[in-house]
């Protein structure tokens, strides 16, 4: 809602400033926050939706459990974000968001629920982390290449030994470090989330 707030407090500002510097700090605190979300461990990268919060100060490490509310003003907030700035990211955002919820959920009598608890098969976090062998053995050799530059997995991982996928680079720094064009590697990364979504939803 702060960041709602701010959104809102520059739109107000743009109509009587247009032009000014004046109008952008506000957007650039939702911005900024906005993409480390949706970049962070915080964000669900295979099957959308937010966590609960962050324990750290990267967005890196969340409380695995997902909130119904935060979803439902996350994705709002992203959706308001892209209306005034046009960024994909924001727009693809939302589409994973309530994708997510929709899934996951909604009830077989129509309702919601309001929680999605963190422990899986009593382990806190299972279903979203992953070791580099997990991945290896679910893709291709060079998808799981890609898959793991792209999201920075680590035979020493960033959480307990495992990886909690994140962006740490765009993607076309990516792609030039692997050495393929953006194109290849969008690809392969869209095929991989697909796969190891997949792996995860089958268990």
């Amino acid at each position: 809602m702060s960041l709602e707030f701010l959104l809102r407090t520059h739109q107000h500002r743009l109509r009587g400033e247009i032009g000014s510097k004046a109008t952008k700090p506000e957007l650039e605190i939702v911005e900024v926050s906005l993409q480390h979300m949706a970049n962070g461990g915080i964000y669900d990268q295979l099957g959308g939706g937010f966590h609960r919060y962050s324990v750290d100060a990267e967005w890196l490490v969340p409380h695995f459990e997902k909130m119904l509310y935060d979803n439902a003003l996350l994705s709002r907030l992203y959706l308001h974000t892209y209306l005034v700035t046009g960024n994909p990211l924001y727009e693809r955002i939302v589409e994973e968001t309530l994708g997510y919820v929709v899934r996951e959920m909604v009830s077989p009598e129509g309702g919601f629920y309001s929680t999605q608890d963190a422990d899986s098969e009593g382990e806190e976090g299972k279903f979203f982390i992953w070791t580099p062998t997990e991945i290896e053995a679910a893709l291709t050799a060079e998808d799981a290449r890609l898959f793991m530059l792209y999201y920075d997995v680590t035979q020493e991982g960033n959480f307990e030994g495992k990886n909690i996928l994140h962006v740490e680079q765009d993607a076309q720094t990516v792609a030039d470090k692997a050495q393929v064009d953006l194109e290849t590697l969008q690809a392969s990364l869209k095929r991989s989330r697909e796969m190891l979504f997949n792996c995860v939803k089958n268990v």
